[in-house]
């Protein structure tokens, strides 16, 4: 394993301090967790679910497509 330097925001430290704590594992294995499914999922080219949602036959679609998006954000939060 090769080793890295990373400067964070303290928030992040602190928040990352919490879970580790909590999970009983160290910051470094939640970081590399995270980092490893971020590449993973550029790597496969992963889209977030809204994409394509303006896809439609409707053509009066194009007049209502940011409240649609907008609704599918908040759905998926």
């Amino acid at each position: 394993m090769k080793r890295t330097t990373l400067y964070l925001p303290e928030e992040l430290d602190l928040l990352l301090s919490q879970l580790a704590r909590r999970e009983g594992r160290s910051k470094a294995q939640l970081i590399r967790e995270a980092l490893e499914r971020f590449a993973e999922a550029k790597r496969e080219g992963v889209l977030p679910s809204w994409v394509g949602v303006g896809e439609s036959r409707d053509p009066g679609y194009i007049d209502r497509d940011e409240e649609e998006l907008l609704r599918a954000l908040e759905e998926e939060a």
